[in-house]
């Protein structure tokens, strides 16, 4: 490898690295909030802090995009019965390990159930 490609790829690397997706950033676009019947601006964001996703995040996510089809309740069910948590246990779970919860459901779904986890 060249010595430019080597340290381009180097870069790239400590780029990746470097990014932490719950670090607070400044918005190009600040949000204007304006008052209703004033229609002057009553507050504006220009910060967001990101919070760390958890289960509940995706369930409510999987139900708001599937067209009111509720797939993530039906999820978030049969998780609960397959691992004995509570629903509400399962909406705190890291995201991490309710994607492997959710690959461990999804093994016994039917093609037509499934919701197009990667494994």
């Amino acid at each position: 490898m060249s010595d430019m490609a080597q340290t381009t790829a180097e870069d790239d690397a400590t780029d990746e690295a470097a990014f932490d997706p719950l670090k607070p950033f400044d918005l190009v676009a600040p949000i204007q909030i304006k008052g209703k019947q004033s229609g002057e601006v009553v507050q504006e964001i220009t910060t967001i802090t990101p919070r760390k996703l958890v289960a509940g995040d995706l369930v409510a996510a999987m139900d708001d995009s599937a067209g009111g089809s509720k797939a993530g309740a039906m999820i978030r069910t049969l998780m609960s019965r397959m691992s004995g948590l509570t629903q509400k246990q399962v909406d705190t779970l890291d995201l991490s390990d309710f994607v492997r919860l959710q690959e461990c459901v999804e093994a016994f779904l039917p093609t037509s159930l499934k919701t197009g986890s990667p494994r």
